[in-house]
C-alpha cells in the first residue's frame, strides 16, 4: 500500500457515541481528509484517510486512523489507557472479518498505547518506548 499523500484539509463531523451499560453519551470527532483539485475539495474514495477522535468516559482518548487505497485498508488505533487498547485489540479479529465480509482487504489493524502530550514532553527525547505498547493482529503488519 503506498504511503498517504499530503492532504490539504478535512471535513469535520461530530457524532454521539452511546455505549451499552453507560448513562453518559460519549463523543466522536470524525475527520475525512481531502485534497484540492481544480479549485474543488475532493475526497477520493479509492485513496482516503479518515480519523476518528473519540473521547470515551471509560476508555479515555482514542484516535483511530484509517488509510484506504483501492480496496486495501490499514487501521491504527492509538489509546491513552491500556484497558482501552486491550479491548480494541480483542475486537480486532472481528473487525477484520467484518471488513473482509464487505469486500476490503485488511492489510493491518494495529493498536498502540500512547502517552498523553504532557507525559511525552516530560520524557527524554531518546526514550519513547516507555509510553508506547504496540499490538498487532496476528499475521497482519503495518
Amino acid at each position: 500500500m503506498p504511503p498517504p499523500t499530503h492532504v490539504q484539509g478535512y471535513y469535520l463531523f461530530y457524532l454521539p457515541v452511546a455505549v451499552v451499560g453507560q448513562n453518559v453519551t460519549d463523543t466522536a470527532e470524525v475527520r475525512l481528509y481531502y485534497q484540492r483539485r481544480d479549485h474543488a475539495k475532493q475526497v477520493d474514495p479509492e485513496k482516503a484517510h479518515l480519523a476518528f477522535l473519540l473521547q470515551l468516559s471509560r476508555g479515555g482518548s482514542v484516535e483511530v486512523h484509517v488509510d484506504l487505497y483501492r480496496k486495501h485498508l490499514r487501521c491504527r488505533i492509538e489509546c491513552l489507557r491500556q484497558e482501552a487498547a486491550d479491548l480494541f485489540q480483542q475486537s480486532s479479529p472481528e473487525l477484520e472479518e467484518r471488513l473482509q465480509d464487505i469486500g476490503y482487504v485488511v492489510d493491518a489493524i494495529h493498536s498502540v498505547t500512547t502517552c498523553s502530550p504532557v507525559a511525552r514532553s516530560e520524557q527524554p527525547s531518546t526514550s519513547g518506548s516507555e509510553c508506547v505498547n504496540d499490538f498487532e493482529t496476528p499475521g497482519v503488519r503495518i
